[in-house]
């Protein structure tokens, strides 16, 4: 599904990520690790296709529709958390009916399916972040990049995204600084700050 080898990003002369090599394949879970600064966000940018500029070699037969990325820090477009849920599937040309259901299906398992009215844009920030998880994971994407997912989650959030994730046929990659609230059984993937290479 998606193999790297010999990547290297730099910006302005600053090492920002270094992978000597990483293999995902369908249905994987990996937990990316590493301190603030090793470049763990700029891996999954990479990885979704946001990051053009790098040396080194990304290989992977999925289209960029079919990798997902969620910001550690997730914007909501304008309109109801519904609205927002159902973007995704409005792209790919679901019907409207089934965009209704699919979209409070995953907001009820999600633990959220109570703020489907409401303003997206003035949600908390434990909120919105379940609100971005629902709108990448309703459109059954084949490579979901989740950067920071449980930031800000409280334990009744933890475990309903948890059991999300756990259902899902997906290859996940997730980045964490200390690790995912046993996510999955997931393998781990430790990246190391660029600036303390070769100390």
């Amino acid at each position: 599904m998606l193999r790297i080898q010999g990547l290297h990003v730099e910006k302005r002369g600053h090492l920002l990520c270094h992978v000597e090599t990483l293999k995902v394949e369908s249905g994987d879970r990996l937990t990316i690790t590493g301190e603030n600064g090793a470049g763990k966000s700029t891996l999954l940018r990479v990885i979704a296709g946001l990051e053009r500029t790098f040396s080194g070699t990304v290989q992977t037969k999925l289209d960029l529709n079919q990798r997902v990325y969620v910001h550690q820090d997730p914007v909501m477009f304008h309109g109801s958390v519904q609205q927002n849920v159902e973007f995704g599937l409005k792209s790919r040309g679901v019907s409207k009916s089934c965009c209704k259901e699919q979209s409070l299906e995953m907001l009820e398992r999600l633990k959220c399916c109570h703020l489907h009215s409401s303003d997206a844009t003035r949600l908390s920030s434990g909120e919105r972040r379940r609100v971005a998880l629902a709108r990448a994971i309703v459109i059954n994407p084949s490579l979901l990049l989740l950067d920071e997912p449980f930031a800000e989650l409280d334990s009744t959030g933890i475990d309903a995204v948890l059991q999300v994730l756990e259902s899902l046929p997906s290859a996940i990659l997730v980045a964490s600084p200390t690790g995912s609230p046993s996510l999955l059984r997931s393998e781990s993937f430790r990246l190391h700050s660029p600036a303390k290479r070769g100390k």
